[in-house]
């Protein structure tokens, strides 16, 4: 988002907007870091970077430089189904906390690979099946 900005020689708006978010950033780590420890952390970086790119993302609205296509819904539905799908799979398939903490480091690294490839695997498909194509995805100039 913030090269649309550079494009209209507009450089001081995405600085403040991620001085917002870095602000927004240190709240969160301070908030939720105590509750959820160093998963709070990436949790607050997480919550920070939607902060910074809604932010972007509405600036470009109001001055009505970005106009999101009509599929575009219709798309987001698409995907969500996908990743509702996959963490479905995820979460019904993996094993407890008690099997990760029971085995070594090597045979951890294997599962935690393993389960990355289902559900990458699961999503892409569930994106085929669903109609999705990577051409949906590209960037097409259109505003």
């Amino acid at each position: 988002l913030a090269p649309a900005y550079y494009a209209r020689q507009d450089t001081k708006t995405p600085v403040k907007i991620g001085i917002v978010a870095m602000v927004v950033n240190m709240v969160f780590n301070l908030a939720l870091i105590f509750p959820l420890q160093h998963a709070g952390l990436a949790l607050a970086t997480s919550l920070s970077a939607f902060v910074n790119a809604g932010l972007l993302f509405r600036g470009l609205r109001k001055r009505d430089v970005y106009r999101p296509g009509k599929e575009w819904p219709a798309l987001w539905l698409k995907v969500g189904l996908a990743v509702a799908g996959m963490a479905a799979v995820l979460v019904w398939g993996m094993p407890a906390l008690q099997a990760w903490s029971g085995v070594g480091i090597w045979m951890r690294a294997s599962w935690l690979g393993a389960w990355i490839g289902i559900g990458a695997l699961v999503y892409f498909l569930l994106l085929a099946l669903l109609g999705i194509r990577p051409h949906h995805f590209r960037n097409t100039g259109r505003a």
